[in-house]
C-alpha cells in the first residue's frame, strides 16, 4: 500500500481487473480524489452488472457503496471482475471484508 498506485489526471481513465472470486460483504478502496475528480466501481459476474454511486475524497479505508448495497454480498464466492473508472484520481488498494 502506497508503493504503487493507478493516476488519471484531468482524462477518464478505466482499469480492469482479470477474473477473479473474493470473500465479505463489501469493497473499500485507499482513494485520493481532487475536488473535481470521482471513481466509479462496477462489478460485473455474467449478464450481473453492479456500478457504485460516484466516490470522492481523500480515505485510506473509504466503503464503496454500490447502487445496490446488496451487491458485494450478491457476488461473494462468484468469478466477477472489476470495473474502475477514475478521474483526477488516485487509487492505492482495494479490500474486500
Amino acid at each position: 500500500d502506497g508503493f504503487v498506485s493507478r493516476h488519471a489526471g484531468g482524462e477518464n481513465k478505466k482499469l480492469v481487473t482479470k477474473e477473479f472470486t473474493y470473500t465479505g460483504e463489501k469493497l473499500y478502496a485507499n482513494i485520493e480524489t481532487s475536488a473535481r475528480g470521482g471513481a466509479y466501481f462496477t462489478l460485473k459476474c455474467g449478464d450481473e452488472s453492479y456500478t457504485s454511486c460516484e466516490i470522492f475524497g481523500n480515505a485510506t479505508d473509504k466503503r464503496i457503496r454500490f447502487e445496490d448495497d446488496g451487491a458485494v454480498a450478491a457476488l461473494c464466492g462468484k468469478p466477477v471482475t472489476l470495473e474502475i473508472e477514475l478521474y483526477d484520481t488516485d487509487l492505492y488498494a482495494i479490500k474486500f471484508e
